[in-house]
């Protein structure tokens, strides 16, 4: 639990973040030209070699990291916290999440 006891981190669903991947989609569409952006799917989050965590604040997720797991390394990816969520620590806790998943799988660097 984070400093509000209705917030949780959770490992979830992508299906569970769609929201906040459509919003991160579009936020990082008005940032750079198409040919910059490389956003992984919802069927690429659905991978098994993906993991990919939320904060759920009461039923709502409020923010949301995946991490893709290739044999020896792990990559981070799509951690999105919307601007009415932030300074609220929820991307150091889904990154420490990421980052324990990836010790769990006996990954110890990322590159």
């Amino acid at each position: 639990m984070l400093g509000n006891d209705f917030v949780t981190i959770v490992q979830i669903d992508p299906e569970q973040a769609r929201d906040l991947v459509e919003q991160l989609d579009a936020y990082q569409a008005a940032l750079y030209p198409a040919q910059s952006n490389h956003l992984d799917s919802l069927e690429v989050l659905s991978r098994e070699s993906v993991k990919m965590f939320g904060a759920l604040e009461n039923t709502t997720m409020i923010a949301m990291g995946a991490v893709k797991i290739y044999r020896d390394y792990g990559e981070i990816k799509r951690v999105f916290v919307p601007v009415i969520h932030r300074k609220k620590g929820l991307a150091k806790k889904i990154m420490a999440a990421l980052e324990r998943c990836l010790v769990h799988q006996s990954i110890r660097v990322a590159k």
